[in-house]
């Protein structure tokens, strides 16, 4: 691969802000300005939805970028999010996925970001009909309008498809050197990773867990009984989970690497069970704690042990917040409370779990 370094950026060419992902669109579109001799800064967004969250390294945005010496800036979308994937303005696509809200806010923090890197344009690597609900010409121009960028969006893989943007009005960028890819064929893109050599991409697959099936079933199910919170978001990606009640659920850990991130999102008012005699998932019964509520998710914890056959399974469940202890002053000793339970049948499992039937 030609060094990145030897695309020297022209002085009568205003930079561009690239919106990367870490996929290799993204990377050909900058790539595709650099040949034309762009000076380019990139972008990159985390949030609670991405698979492996990553705010300081920006996981394969970051290797992308660097393969290109391009300058990474990585920002948090939670909050927004929180906000927006409830109700999206623009509507879901095919699970609890608000594909067109993203592309909004991103576009809106780019916008406010030029002058600070200064830049003049924004840059993304969508294709025309690549995804449904957010790369056709309708949706491309409403988040533009949303995010107040109209003509300053350019497009360089699918440019020729579209009418010709502010930078290419003003030759900030040469329109024939552009490309006119369009639909879901990714002929074209793997022709370019063959002629430069590129590598350290992601895949082309959904890289945000809302286009997730079993995700957003179990999304769905906290925007039925509970509401939304960045430590439940979290929460979802990890163990079985089960709805116990319209104020109760139980997050049961699959393996030791999941018990271990399952205590971490505790917080006060959250119990944590486990099998007294080892062998144990760890389970997180968070909403009210009745005696009811603490059998079931005891039944769940002996049923996911290794003591699963076992008539009965002792049960040592302790109160996450220590304010519950009361004192005087001194550290107070956790709650506990122990007891036996049946673990729990198939029945009970089937009729409990967050998942789809």
């Amino acid at each position: 691969m030609t060094p990145a370094d030897s695309f020297a950026p022209r002085e009568n060419k205003p930079a561009a802000l690239a919106l990367v992902s870490g996929g290799l669109d993204s990377m050909l579109a900058v790539r595709l300005l650099r040949e034309q001799g762009v000076a380019v800064e990139a972008l990159t967004f985390v949030s609670v939805f991405s698979p492996g969250r990553s705010e300081k390294g920006g996981g394969a945005a970051r290797r992308t970028m660097d393969a290109l010496s391009v300058p990474l800036t990585v920002r948090d979308a939670s909050a927004a999010m929180m906000r927006f994937v409830p109700e999206p303005r623009f509507g879901w696509g095919k699970h609890l996925n608000p594909c067109m809200d993203c592309r909004a806010h991103y576009l809106s923090v780019a916008k406010t970001m030029l002058d600070e890197l200064g830049a003049s344009y924004v840059v993304t690597g969508e294709v025309l009909g690549q995804r449904p609900m957010s790369q056709h010409r309708e949706a491309m121009g409403r988040v533009e309008r949303a995010a107040g960028l109209q003509g300053l969006v350019l497009r360089p893989l699918t440019a020729l498809n579209l009418e010709p943007t502010i930078p290419e009005q003003k030759g900030w960028v040469d329109r024939e050197r552009l490309l006119g890819i369009r639909g879901r064929s990714r002929a074209t893109q793997n022709e370019l990773v063959a002629k430069w050599g590129l590598s350290g991409f992601n895949t082309p697959a959904g890289g945000c867990l809302l286009t997730d099936a079993q995700f957003a079933y179990k999304l769905e199910d906290l925007f039925n009984y509970e509401g939304l919170t960045p430590n439940d978001a979290h929460l979802l990606k990890y163990g079985r989970h089960f709805r116990l009640g319209a104020r109760a659920r139980a997050i049961v850990g699959r393996d030791e690497r999941e018990n271990a991130r399952i205590v971490t999102f505790r917080r006060p008012g959250d119990w944590i069970l486990v099998a007294a005699a080892g062998s144990s998932p760890e389970t997180l019964l968070r909403g009210e704690a009745t005696d009811r509520n603490l059998e079931i998710a005891g039944r769940l914890t002996a049923r996911y042990s290794g003591h699963r056959r076992e008539a009965e399974v002792e049960i040592l469940a302790r109160a996450a917040d220590s304010t519950l202890c009361g004192g005087d002053g001194a550290l107070p000793a956790p709650v506990e409370r122990r007891y036996t339970v049946a673990p729990a049948d198939d029945a009970l499992v089937d009729d409990l779990a967050v998942r789809r039937k």
